[in-house]
């Protein structure tokens, strides 16, 4: 007998079964009775993951699965929830997927996804030793992931039970990959071989202005373009200085000797 009214929930349904022939007297036919409770169907729901621990951009597998618990009730029109705790963790959308216990599709299921979770809307009744699966994805790509839990809720529901629901919790760990950044190439150095040249004014007599550079090497160029050499003073007098002006000084004692015979020599 099924029992799909639901008026007769909660009440107790009576079964009489009599039986009689040409010779039983009325009222005095042997007879046996039954007695049921008529209830809500009960749903059961699990859920698991492929794995406990995943690493930051690996993708989570999913599978959840839904039964009737009642022998003699069938649940009427069985919705499925599901839903991400952490916003940060992606719901592969066309992933999802809902099939009986022997893996057919069930066609007259309507799936709508939305951005942490999904409702999937049977439109089908589920008997005592059937199942509804559903699987679906998980993409773990945001770094804020790392070193968090992702839980996610599953419910079922049907029009004759309560909701029953159930918690899947992950964890994931960070990427072994560590990024390697390449070391920046150091710039060379210029090597300064010379001083810069300075340029300065000389004013000479007459108030006539020349301008000479003051090469690297110390000597000065003229506007002509031609370097002289630098003054040297003190111990940096040129030795060959001293000589001419020794020689000039004998020259001079020699000639003044000279003369004064000569002078002598005429009177």
């Amino acid at each position: 007998v099924l029992f799909k009214e639901e008026s007769l929930s909660g009440k107790t349904v009576y079964n009489v079964a009599i039986a009689r022939d040409d010779t039983t007297v009325p009222g005095e036919e042997p007879s046996d009775d039954h007695k049921v409770e008529v209830g809500n169907a009960v749903l059961a729901i699990e859920k698991v993951s492929d794995k406990y621990e995943y690493k930051l951009g690996e993708t989570a597998k999913y599978t959840l699965q839904v039964t009737n618990k009642s022998k003699d009730v069938i649940a009427d029109h069985v919705v499925i929830t599901d839903t991400l705790a952490n916003k940060d963790a992606e719901l592969d959308a066309g992933s999802i997927e809902i099939t009986d216990a022997d893996g057919v599709k069930v066609k007259a299921a309507e799936i709508k996804a939305e951005d942490h979770g999904f409702t999937i809307d049977t439109n089908s009744n589920l008997a005592y030793g059937e199942k509804f699966l559903v699987s679906y994805k998980v993409l773990f790509k945001n770094s804020k992931l790392v070193g968090h839990d992702v839980k996610n809720t599953a419910k079922a529901k049907a029009d004759n039970t309560d909701k029953v629901d159930t918690t899947n919790q992950v964890t994931i760990a960070g990427d072994d990959k560590k990024e390697v950044k390449p070391s920046a190439t150091p710039t060379p150095t210029p090597k300064v071989t010379a001083k810069p040249s300075s340029t300065t004014g000389t004013t000479q007599r007459g108030g006539t202005t020349t301008t000479s550079v003051t090469s690297s090497n110390g000597g000065t160029t003229s506007e002509g373009g031609k370097v002289a050499s630098p003054v040297k003073t003190g111990d940096e007098t040129p030795i060959a200085l001293y000589v001419v002006i020794f020689a000039a000084g004998i020259g001079a004692v020699t000639g003044i000797i000279a003369y004064k015979k000569k002078k002598a020599k005429n009177k």
